[in-house]
């Protein structure tokens, strides 16, 4: 018998925000779109902090 969504107790999420630490210090965050549209972008540069 094939597990399902609901037995397994997933949760689909459709966007995604990553906080990630650049080489020079700086902290970006990138926003990914799992239902973006075909010939749209998926990936985001949402923010550039600059280091402290």
């Amino acid at each position: 018998m094939a597990s399902t969504k609901d037995d397994r107790g997933d949760h689909y999420l459709a966007k995604f925000w990553f906080d990630v630490a650049l080489a020079d210090g700086r902290r970006a965050t990138l926003y990914f779109d799992r239902k973006a549209r075909a010939g749209t972008a998926r990936w985001w540069l949402y923010a550039i902090d600059e280091a402290s």
